[in-house]
């Protein structure tokens, strides 16, 4: 096989870092909820899915059709994650201004 040294070491170094994570994640099973808002990381994939589904219909690789189910899983999620954020950011600036 072509490049097995490569993928050998690809692969050692792929489960070394998920060994890593996944004992990181029991021992502080919270650290990435208290870094960011959960909602955050949800608009962003909500945000992406539209963009990817947008660039393979603008390439002609996906019919305009498929725009139904970006808009039955994504767009309508907008609002709702939207709202989370800007109450969320709006208590996160208030309790850093208080001691």
């Amino acid at each position: 096989m072509r490049r097995r040294r490569l993928h050998r070491a690809t692969f050692v170094a792929a489960g070394a870092y998920n060994i890593v994570w996944g004992c990181y994640a029991v021992l502080d099973p919270q650290w990435f909820f208290r870094l960011t808002p959960a909602a955050a990381v949800g608009l962003t994939g909500k945000i992406l899915g539209p963009l990817g589904l947008a660039w393979l219909i603008a390439t002609g690789v996906w019919p305009t059709s498929t725009v139904v189910i970006v808009a039955t899983n994504d767009l309508i999620w907008w609002v709702p994650f939207g709202y989370y954020l800007l109450d969320a950011w709006t208590h996160f600036r208030a309790s850093w201004r208080s001691p």
